[in-house]
């Protein structure tokens, strides 16, 4: 065909209408469309059209929108069916207007209580241009609506097990320590309290009963039942029509498990103590459980854009190196002697897959501060297109690079000459949620460096995928990926059944014999690698190992997947297909172990998928102990839509306590930028799948911030006087609007307790700088004796670490009892709800070392020197003057003692002055104010001020030699660190896992070797024993420098007195 003659293809279609479109932002755009053309289809070629016009990126996706039109009525219309063709809609002229489709009431106001809830509007959410955050969202319409429905035909068994779900022992087995407490018949007691509902005023009557361990709840409950109806001289009450319930708590003995399975009566039998509950009628249990009614955002109500796949081609096919075009990068305040350079990386957890690349450094001639710097510069890795896993991640960083002259940078070093100055960084998966690898030209808004940040290397891999969602003031990278293919078309990571088939290649090619012979030398060697900790290095040479003898790791030791993983050579796809398929042949780990595939280190989604599957089997009490780090770890997964975020909110709709403290684990870092988006979207879904719960969580935050509006009001200037502070406390807490939300609820602590009204008179504030409040509450359960509730309440110290720290001395307890272990430990209630506010649970009866040490030294006849170390052994003989009570007492702190020892040793806890350790009127010591951990101990002048490993003070070790011996101290405490040592994994893994938190003593993986190094793990239990008892003898040895220090704590707390 000649060029010179007219082309008939480009003649307009003979159903051509010329349409002009009126956007919401002004802009008109006139678009030719044919009359058979859908609706849908004639939108979508708007949004790309509009994408030339200025103005776009104030508009939402199209979805959001509707066409409107006068119809030939001279009617205004709306098009609600976008499958018509043009040719149907009959309007006036071809002019449509595109406005904002109308939201619905119900939701509205509904999407109003979740935004105030979770401190973010839904409307963020929405205006985010990000389809997986869409889609994300229609994802959990259904399984929301599940949620809902199967509450609401529940019966009311269910539902009370639903809200007041029982604690129960994981082990099947009764421990040693309920064994030996039981007597020669086989038998523990159990104080039974009960009262009939029309005397609630009365204290009712209590009974002593006999059962045996495999006695259940109903077998309990007919004999306390037999005795109360003989004591009121009544007729049989009928047993179905009570329960039992534990004293003081909402907490009740549901499922008819044996008792000693409960944990609340397991414990108290381990402890030498007699268990208490109280029988109440069936009708008294509070079931706030009106039927629920699901209302979906109104984005399930907008038509889902429908997008045409198109060509796919399999990643496995495009042979060739990974390419990308570093563009430009804009936004950056650096001198003007600065050049600017990208490096940029491909990374695999916090494996390299490949040499990093990296941009000339360009400097701005003349430019300003905030210019652009412009390389347009391609970056080819060394890695093939066809190797790139599916969890590699792209991690880019920018760079300051300085001249002759020498700079003082924002890290407040002066930099050397040519020395690099990490200015911000950012990841970006390499593949979509949808899998496919992902093209084309995008801005990254970055996260800009901090002093207090650091980086691994040149770049940051192990951090956040999460744009800056400051995207006008942050530094910014625009890069562009590559198309491999021509035309264009989109590169898709293989399905399974792709990949099993080239790992059944692979596997034709296996020597399976390798496995039946493995020679004993290197059989020994084998185990000696797989054997190590999460944190020990191995070799080259060590993973060729692992990988060539994977079948018989798979078939005799699946705990050794860990190491496995980190032998597989990642950048090698063939390798990954293997890896795969044996994954589907795994045997399942056991939870704890399988809690380490979901830190920084382990990306593929495949093996994240496969812990989760091995979290399926934790029990609920189980879930609660590791909460925590599963909602940290959520910080690692490459998209929205994982396993794990299904698997949290799946238990939390079951189990109401889980979803209590998912909330506010969340909820608790909905300030921080980099997670918000993430944990909104979970928050969010998990409200909608409960929205009963959505009252109580209301007024908890109202009453969170009633309690920071005082604390902020006592920190002022204006109340610095401490009894005008008090007074206008109180005054505060008198108040209705007050009391109304502060009282008769739910703690935010403990959900399994609930407070009565305030004790405002007895309610005060501490005298340290940040004014926390003590409050007094009444508990209304009859049957707790009138034991008040009291909590601190927190606003501006950060409770994370605290947090932290108490979680893992619980789950040492746990270990320890379930080895036949009871050390007595006090891991009191801490929760952090929010930017340094949170909750602390007072213990009662306890006074600090250095306020006993003041409070002896006055009522003193005698002289006492600088310090008298046989104090606090007076004080406990004072609290406990019965010769038996108080031998239980100096049993309760000998037992605590050591266990505190072996803990705080281990997890590294300084700053321990008489202050941050307090002791039970009945004995139990235990430590608080953990604000350094993980060997960070204080410095003064250049001086460390604790030179003992742990503190074991002359006034501890007067009460253990008096009583027991130091002899039998050491070899508790021993038992206790061998026992801890076995489990070296666990706390390491938990501590992983806690990396992105942003704790400032726990930031990257050099934090983590403290308890590696405490532990010793990498010499034999004899020789570790013998480490223990060497730091044991120092701490000994070096008491008097414990003593001088809490001497000089004293005097230094007195002149701020």
């Amino acid at each position: 065909m000649s060029y010179f003659q007219p082309d008939s293809s480009q003649e307009p279609p003979r159903d051509q209408i010329n349409v002009d479109f009126l956007l919401p932002t002004g802009i008109l755009i006139p678009l030719a469309c044919r009359a058979s053309q859908k609706l849908e289809e004639i939108k979508e070629t708007l949004w790309r059209r509009a994408k030339e016009f200025p103005l776009f990126g104030l508009l939402r996706g199209r979805e959001w929108y509707t066409l409107v039109f006068v119809n030939r009525k001279a009617e205004q219309e709306s098009c609600h069916n976008e499958e018509i063709p043009l040719a149907d809609v009959s309007y006036y002229k071809p002019l449509f207007k595109v406005v904002e489709k109308k939201e619905d009431g119900e939701d509205k106001l509904f999407a109003n209580r979740i935004g105030i809830l979770i401190d973010k509007s839904m409307k963020e959410f929405e205006s985010v241009r990000d389809p997986e955050v869409n889609d994300f969202r229609l994802a959990m319409i259904d399984r929301c609506q599940s949620a809902v429905e199967i509450r609401n035909q529940a019966m009311w068994e269910q539902k009370v097990m639903y809200l007041y779900p029982p604690d129960v022992e994981s082990s099947g087995d009764i421990s040693s320590l309920v064994q030996d407490k039981l007597n020669p018949q086989n038998q523990f007691f159990v104080h039974v309290f009960a009262m009939t509902a029309e005397k609630r005023e009365q204290k009712g009557q209590r009974f002593l009963l006999p059962a045996q361990p495999k006695d259940t709840p109903s077998d309990l409950l007919g004999i306390a039942l037999k005795r109360f109806n003989r004591a009121q001289g009544i007729e049989e009450h009928n047993p179905d029509d009570y329960i039992l319930k534990v004293c003081g708590y909402e907490e009740y003995l549901l499922g008819n498990y044996p008792l000693v399975k409960y944990r609340c009566i397991n414990r108290m039998i381990g402890k030498g103590a007699q268990p208490t509950l109280s029988l109440v009628p069936k009708t008294s249990i509070k079931i706030d459980f009106p039927v629920e009614k699901y209302i979906p955002p109104n984005l399930a109500r907008r038509e889902k854009p429908k997008t045409k796949e198109g060509d796919v081609v399999s990643l496995w096919s495009v042979d060739e190196k990974l390419e990308i075009k570093v563009d430009s990068a804009g936004n950056l305040n650096v001198g003007k002697d600065a050049s600017i350079m990208v490096v940029a990386g491909v990374y695999h957890g916090d494996e390299s897959l490949c040499q990093n690349g990296q941009t000339r450094p360009l400097h701005l001639d003349g430019g300003e501060p905030m210019g652009i710097w412009r390389w347009n510069e391609n970056i080819v890795f060394d890695i093939l297109v066809t190797d790139v896993p599916r969890g590699a991640r792209l991690c880019l960083a920018i760079y300051a690079v300085y001249g002759s002259k020498k700079k003082k940078a924002k890290t407040g070093k002066n930099e050397a000459k040519g020395e690099k100055v990490p200015l911000a960084w950012v990841n970006q998966p390499l593949f979509d949620y949808r899998n496919y690898l992902k093209t084309g030209s995008v801005t990254l808004p970055c996260w800009p460096m901090s002093p207090e940040d650091s980086m691994e290397g040149l770049l940051n891999p192990i951090d956040t995928v999460i744009l800056n969602p400051n995207t006008q003031d942050s530094p910014s990278i625009k890069i562009m990926f590559r198309d491999y293919v021509k035309p264009p078309q989109k590169i898709r990571f293989p399905e399974l059944a792709a990949v099993l088939e080239v790992a059944s290649q692979e596997m034709a090619k296996y020597n399976h014999s390798h496995d039946r012979a493995i020679p004993a030398v290197m059989k020994k060697q084998l185990m000696d690698v797989v054997q190590r900790g999460p944190l020990a290095a191995i070799d080259e040479l060590e993973k060729d190992l692992i990988w060539r003898f994977r079948m018989h790791l798979l078939e005799q030791h699946p705990s050794s997947l860990p190491r496995l993983l980190a032998s597989v050579r990642w950048h090698q796809y063939k390798d990954v297909a293997l890896l795969q398929s044996m994954l589907l042949a795994w045997r399942p780990l056991q939870p704890e172990d399988a809690l380490e595939l979901l830190d920084y280190a382990y990306q593929d989604p495949n093996v994240r998928a496969y812990a989760v599957r091995c979290l399926r089997g934790l029990t609920d009490a189980e879930l609660s102990q590791y909460l925590l780090q599963l909602c940290q770890t959520l910080k690692y997964e490459s998209h929205f839509d994982c396993p794990l975020a299904q698997f949290l909110l799946d238990r939390a709709w079951k189990n109401r306590r889980i979803g209590h403290n998912l909330f506010w684990h969340l909820r608790s870092e909905m300030h921080t930028p980099q997670v918000c988006l993430r944990f909104g979207l979970i928050l969010e879904a998990y409200l909608r799948g409960t929205p009963n719960h959505m009252t109580e969580i209301t007024r908890q935050l109202d009453s969170m911030n009633k309690m920071r509006c005082i604390t902020e009001l006592l920190q002022s200037r204006a109340f610095k006087d401490k009894e005008k502070g008090k007074d206008a406390m109180r005054d505060l807490l008198s108040q209705k609007g007050y009391q109304q939300v502060m009282c008769n609820g739910i703690t935010i602590l403990n959900p399994k307790l609930r407070v009565g009204g305030l004790k405002v008179d007895e309610c005060r504030f501490y005298d340290s700088k940040m004014r926390p409040l003590l409050l007094v509450y009444e508990n209304p359960d009859p049957s707790a004796l009138l034991q008040d509730v009291h909590i601190i309440f927190k606003n501006g110290d950060d409770l994370r670490q605290d947090m932290l720290t108490l979680q893992i001395i619980g789950i040492m307890d746990n270990i320890w009892q379930q080895q036949g272990l009871d050390l007595r430990l006090l891991p009191y209630g801490a929760l952090s709800t929010g930017n340094k506010v949170g909750f602390i649970e007072v213990v009662r009866k306890s006074e600090t070392i250095a306020n006993i040490q003041k409070m002896e030294k006055a009522n003193s006849t005698k002289r006492i020197g600088l310090w008298d170390s046989s104090l606090l052994y007076y004080w406990l003989k004072k609290k406990n003057a019965v010769e038996q009570q108080f031998q239980k007492a100096a049993e309760t702190f000998f037992l605590s003692c050591a266990g505190y020892c072996v803990a705080t040793y281990v997890l590294g806890i300084g700053d321990r002055h008489s202050d941050n350790i307090m002791i039970t009127e009945g004995g139990q010591l235990f430590h608080i104010d953990f604000g350094h951990f993980l060997g960070n101990f204080k410095v003064k002048f250049g001086v460390k001020r604790e030179r003992v490993p742990f503190v074991l003070a002359h006034d501890f070790e007067i009460i253990i030699e008096k009583h027991f011996g130091f002899d039998k101290f050491v070899r508790l405490c021993e038992d206790a660190y061998l026992i801890l040592r076995r489990h070296a994994s666990l706390f390491i893994n938990m501590l992983a896992m806690m990396l992105q938190t942003g704790i400032p003593e726990l930031r990257s993986i050099d934090d983590l070797n403290y308890v590696r190094d405490a532990l010793v793990l990498e010499v034999t239990e004899k020789e570790a024993r013998e480490h223990f008892i060497h730091k044991l003898q120092e701490a000994r040895r070096n008491a008097w420098f414990t003593s001088l220090n809490w001497y000089v704590h004293g005097l230094a707390k007195d002149n701020r007195a």
